[in-house]
C-alpha cells in the first residue's frame, strides 16, 4: 500500500508495489511518523474498529469530480449509491457517466463508501 501525503492531508493511498512516480512539484520522502495517524486510522479501519476517518484529504481535480468525491464524502458507512444517484446529488442528473469516470480518478480510493 502506498500513502502519500501533502501539507494539506491524504494526497494518494494505492496498492502498490512500486513507488509513485514524481511530479515535477512533487518530491517524495519517507517519514513513518507522518505516517502513523494514518496507518493508525487504516489498521482500525480494516480490523472493523473504525467507520469514519478524521484525518484530512487534500483533493486535487477539476470542479466536477471535486463535486462527486464531496458527494462520496457524504454516503454513509455500510451504504451503496449508483452514479445515477451521485449525479443527483451534485445536481448534474444525466451526468451519471461522467460520476463514474471521475470516480477512476479518485486519488484516495479507500476513504469512499463503495459505489456500485
Amino acid at each position: 500500500m502506498v500513502l502519500a501525503l501533502s501539507a494539506r492531508g491524504l494526497l494518494k493511498l494505492e496498492f502498490d508495489r512500486g513507488q509513485p512516480a514524481e511530479g515535477n512539484d512533487q518530491t517524495w520522502q519517507e517519514s513513518p511518523e507522518a505516517l502513523a495517524p494514518w496507518l493508525r486510522e487504516l489498521n482500525e479501519y480494516f480490523d472493523g474498529y473504525r467507520e469514519n476517518f478524521s484525518l484530512p484529504l487534500d483533493l486535487r481535480g477539476t470542479d466536477f469530480q471535486l463535486q462527486c468525491w464531496r458527494a462520496l464524502l457524504d454516503i454513509p458507512y455500510g451504504e451503496t449509491r449508483t452514479y445515477r444517484d451521485i449525479a443527483q446529488a451534485i445536481a448534474h442528473p444525466h451526468a451519471f457517466r461522467a460520476v463514474g469516470m471521475s470516480n477512476t480518478a479518485i486519488p484516495s480510493r479507500l476513504l469512499f463508501p463503495v459505489i456500485v
